[in-house]
């Protein structure tokens, strides 16, 4: 989950699975599998920052897990 501003400063959680597009367009929109449209402050280079901030936390809880089950084993 990412959470971002729209252009308003009213913020939103956004779920990174649903991001199908990500553009400069000047503002930063993010297009949605859905095909809905969403234009947030922060820059591209932000989301993506927040984007592989979130997987690394994903993938490093997923590596504790398994690790856990390999020493109960």
């Amino acid at each position: 989950m990412l959470r971002l501003r729209r252009l308003n400063n009213t913020p939103l959680v956004v779920n990174l699975q649903s991001i199908a597009l990500v553009e400069q367009t000047p503002d930063t929109l993010l297009v949605l599998t859905n095909g809905d449209r969403i234009h947030v402050a922060e820059s591209v280079e932000e989301v993506v920052e927040q984007a592989v901030a979130f997987l690394t936390k994903v993938q490093a809880g997923a590596l504790t897990l398994v690790q856990r089950q390999d020493d109960t084993e």
